[in-house]
């Protein structure tokens, strides 16, 4: 899969403030977009062989399936801490989706993600 970021014109420094890997934004074009190549991050920490200190993801849109993800997975037992802005203003059921995560950590008895931090 390919990510569409915007680049900053006339530099070679990208701005992620526009970044998204859902829809389509209107106010970019060929000329300010590059493709990046998007690696599976739990497959990426899974690989790495050891214990991570601290994970942030602010990814504007995919955090609850990551999260689903790492706790599917059970790799939130070797992260010491997981601090996640999840965006539930996104989605029409955003709101529903956080509460289904944040009970499903609730259960797991799980202290070391924390949502929503900005």
């Amino acid at each position: 899969m390919d990510l569409h970021v915007q680049k900053v014109k006339g530099s070679s420094v990208v701005n992620l403030e526009g970044t998204t890997l859902f829809g389509n934004r209107i106010d970019t074009s060929v000329e300010t977009t590059c493709n990046v190549e998007v690696v599976d991050l739990t497959e990426f920490i899974a690989a790495l062989g050891k214990r991570v200190k601290i994970l942030k993801i602010d990814v504007e849109g995919a955090e609850f399936e990551i999260i689903d993800k790492i706790l599917a997975t059970g790799l939130y037992e070797k992260i010491d801490h997981i601090f996640c802005e999840t965006h539930p203003h996104f989605f029409p059921d955003g709101a529903s989706r956080l509460a289904a995560l944040e009970e499903k950590i609730k259960q797991k008895g799980i202290t070391n993600i924390h949502l929503d931090w900005v």
